[in-house]
């Protein structure tokens, strides 16, 4: 009696995958016939190391049906393995999963008594491109100044991809987003680097490394593989930034870096003190100031436990000088706006 057998699907689309994780789909082999008959389900003899079918075998009663399942988890040898079966161009993979019975004597199944199932998949590593790959920061003042420095991150995969920065020092951060987000396929993203250091004064050194959600994934499931013997790996897609500053501690404090002068009439003048503070063995100083303005002294250096006396004022500090700034309004009858000035 003839034996009638069909597939359903007759395609599979995977979509893409990525390397080092499992994907699972299936298919349904259906006995139309009035005959048990007894089959084989296979991947090509390259992909077995790739691609699993559950069940390899299987017998089928008149008017059954069962459903076939078609384990994926790309290894690190899947572009070498499927290099028979990818186009060049799209990176698509497609092979078939053949449906045969284990004796000949079966006809009816398309003149070649085999059934195959289509299978088409994009293995693609969630491979992350950072650019610079190294930032030099130069000086940065311990606990007063920051420092900036910009990233481009790209998504080099055919698969969207989420991504995040991950165990950054505390002083580091990276906007926008604090270090996370999501990248479309191809896309490039302008990020920045932000570190404010604290601490004692030398030279550092750090990376940032930045990864993929599923990287993460896949490296959590390849540690877990090893633990039951399994061989499954892939490349990495973390990858890094080497940041470098030298960190310097300022030699001298000021008790404010804002002064604030009360009005002053025409042809007076006000003074605001400011107390300078030797944080190192020795320090050098020097102020800039516009013609409006006086400095007393102007330039001068300062040294742990002494004491000195500037323009008449005693001062008794151990690490630190007074200064008076002085300004003269000028006898014109004019008012002088407010004004701001850096020194």
């Amino acid at each position: 009696m003839p034996v009638w057998l069909a597939v359903d699907p007759v395609a599979v689309v995977l979509g893409v995958c990525c390397p080092g994780l499992s994907y699972t789909t299936g298919f349904v082999v259906s006995n139309r016939g009035r005959v048990a008959v007894s089959l084989v389900v296979s991947a090509p003899r390259e992909l077995r190391r790739h691609v699993a079918v559950k069940p390899g075998a299987l017998r089928l009663r008149p008017g059954e049906r069962r459903r076939v399942q078609l384990h994926l988890c790309a290894r690190q040898s899947f572009s070498r393995d499927a290099q028979r079966f990818t186009c060049r161009l799209s990176r698509v993979t497609q092979f078939g999963v053949q449906v045969a019975p284990l004796t000949k004597a079966v006809r009816g199944l398309g003149g070649h008594g085999v059934l195959c199932v289509q299978v088409l998949v994009a293995v693609s590593p969630p491979a992350l491109e950072i650019r610079p790959a190294n930032l030099q920061l130069g000086h940065v003042l311990s606990g007063v100044s920051t420092a900036t420095a910009s990233l481009k991150l790209a998504n080099r995969s055919l698969m969207a991809q989420e991504y995040g920065f991950v165990n950054i020092p505390e002083d580091v951060r990276v906007e926008p987003g604090g270090g996370f987000g999501k990248l479309r396929p191809g896309e490039v993203v302008d990020l920045k680097v932000v570190y404010s250091p604290v601490g004692a004064e030398g030279r550092r050194e750090f990376l940032l490394d930045v990864d993929t959600v599923l990287g993460l994934a896949a490296r959590s499931a390849r540690l877990h593989g090893r633990r039951s013997k399994s061989k499954t790996s892939m490349a990495s897609s973390a990858c890094s930034v080497q940041v470098t500053a030298d960190v310097l501690v300022p030699r001298l404090q000021l008790s404010a870096h804002r002064v604030t002068f009360p009005t002053t009439s025409v042809g007076a003048h006000a003074t605001a003190d400011i107390t300078m503070t030797c944080a190192a063995a020795e320090a050098q100083f020097s102020f800039e100031s516009p013609d409006y303005l006086q400095v007393i002294p102007p330039a001068g250096s300062l040294v742990r436990g002494q004491v000195r006396r500037e323009a008449g004022i005693p001062t008794h500090s151990t690490c630190g000088a007074t200064i008076t700034i002085t300004t003269t309004v000028p006898q014109s009858g004019a008012a002088v706006p407010a004004a701001t000035r850096r020194l």
